[in-house]
């Protein structure tokens, strides 16, 4: 179920990267890792489905129990998918991330938070409630 392609991405990474939200629902009843991470970039499914601005697909992996708080490894910058939401003006995820108790004081490897990063002020104002 978890086998991986040349990046070491999964069915299930692909379908989260690529916005198929019934494919990740499938694949997730299947049995794949929702937590499984590339070592080629250091992503999940989940950071791969915020990059991709997927609110659908990152509300399905979030209520099957993907990392919320998952770092990037420092080698490839420590983000969390609260980082990248936030710093890309994805609102949605911001929500959906911090309705899943994500940390928003963890820090990248320069020292940010998903505040720090933040160009957005609704997004900032979530932040800091």
């Amino acid at each position: 179920m978890d086998i991986t392609d040349q990046w070491d991405y999964t069915a299930l990474m692909l379908a989260a990267q690529f916005n198929k939200p019934l494919v990740v629902s499938a694949l997730i009843q299947e049995g794949a890792d929702v937590n499984k991470v590339s070592f080629f970039d250091g992503k999940s499914a989940l950071i791969l489905a915020i990059e991709s601005y997927c609110c659908d697909t990152v509300n399905i992996l979030l209520e099957n129990g993907a990392n919320v708080n998952y770092r990037k490894p420092i080698h490839k910058s420590g983000t969390t998918a609260l980082m990248i939401a936030a710093q890309n003006g994805f609102i949605e995820a911001v929500e959906s991330l911090l309705s899943y108790n994500a940390d928003v004081d963890l820090r990248d490897e320069d020292g940010h938070t998903a505040e720090c990063l933040c160009p957005d002020s609704k997004i900032l104002q979530l932040l800091n409630m």
